[in-house]
């Protein structure tokens, strides 16, 4: 048995092209995704921030950190309006109030990476949480004058030019989730 090779034959510009033509597709998936998932690690880790700094707040308070005997006292993050969704406070609740106001210190402000913003869940009007020892009462806040006890605090993380939003949620018992 005798085999012949056709030592003219080779590959036809088609046949390069469609191989080509393969090979770019898959890049361009690869890369696509890869951006989209750089994206998503950007958001996770600032919500885990943000949970993070809640939960550092409310430990603050139960702690007593800073607080002043005979005096109310509590610990609080507040999300302002002016801050277009860029940056939140870790505060420290002075007067009777409970919302953050000029009268109150700021104990951190923090600074949301590039592209990163949050928003009020809804619509709704809610702008801070603030936890008031010992019990702890959490008070979730409305405006500078008015906190309450509503069932829970809402807030939306986003990423800028996508639709993948994250949710914050603190219930009244102090639950992050």
């Amino acid at each position: 048995m005798v085999f012949k090779f056709n030592v003219n034959k080779g590959f036809t510009l088609i046949e390069i092209l469609v191989v080509i033509s393969i090979i770019i597709i898959a890049t361009g998936a690869v890369v696509i995704n890869s951006t989209s998932s750089t994206s998503d690690i950007d958001l996770f880790s600032a919500k885990n921030s943000m949970i993070v700094n809640i939960s550092k707040a409310k430990e603050m308070a139960l702690s007593g950190v800073g607080a002043t005997p005979g005096t109310n006292y509590g610990v609080g993050v507040w999300f302002p309006d002016t801050a277009n969704g860029k940056y939140y406070y870790i505060y420290k609740n002075k007067n009777a109030n409970y919302g953050y106001d000029t009268g109150d210190e700021i104990l951190e402000k923090i600074v949301l990476p590039k592209g990163i913003k949050y928003q009020r869940n809804g619509g709704n009007t809610q702008i801070g949480v603030l936890f008031i020892p010992p019990t702890p009462y959490v008070a979730i806040c409305t405006s500078a004058s008015a906190c309450t006890t509503l069932t829970e605090f809402k807030l939306d993380v986003f990423k800028e030019g996508t639709t993948n939003k994250h949710l914050i949620k603190v219930n009244k018992a102090g639950l992050i989730e």
